[in-house]
């Protein structure tokens, strides 16, 4: 059999030990925790919507007994984040014409949306109006029917060049 001479036997035993001091890095590691933390914020939204009723077609000849005329308005979204719209409801005001013949002229003598009491207290769905998201500078439409109310056997004289004018709200 035959002897390593001294010098192998010295790269033989480093080599050796190399290894061993080699693994143990392999195998080695460190353990730590960490916490951190980081901000953001959310836009409070603008609540800023407008709601239009459209010029034509031009209202007019309300009287007894004429047919319900449709009102057609949008409602815009001016604000720079989208908004949600769920209902568009209005209701009637009416200021009676000066000189107009005596008598009671108020917001039971129109029908808005099939409803002849749409008031501040109790405001009528638009008739058409999809609900949901309209997207910033977005716009949605609707629509309403206007009708002067017939009562029957009631003298309605002091309608005449009555302004009739139709509050919106959408929310």
């Amino acid at each position: 059999m035959r002897t390593l001479s001294k010098k192998t036997s010295a790269v033989v035993a480093s080599a050796a030990l190399l290894g061993l001091v080699g693994s143990g890095v392999a195998y080695a590691y460190w353990t730590t925790s960490g916490l951190g933390a980081g901000t953001a914020s959310t836009s409070a939204g603008a609540a800023d919507l407008s709601v239009t009723q459209d010029a034509t077609p031009v209202l007019t000849a309300l009287y007894p007994g004429a047919t319900s005329q449709t009102v057609h308005g949008t409602v815009t979204n001016n604000a720079a984040n989208s908004a949600s719209v769920a209902t568009i409801t209005g209701y009637v005001t009416v200021v009676k014409a000066v000189g107009a013949p005596g008598g009671t002229c108020d917001e039971t003598d129109y029908v808005l949306g099939g409803s002849s009491t749409a008031t501040a207290l109790a405001p009528v769905a638009a008739t058409s109006f999809a609900a949901g998201e309209i997207a910033a500078g977005g716009s949605k439409a609707f629509t309403y029917s206007l009708a002067f109310n017939n009562k029957a056997l009631t003298n309605q004289d002091a309608c005449k060049g009555a302004v009739v004018t139709i509050n919106y709200n959408a929310s």
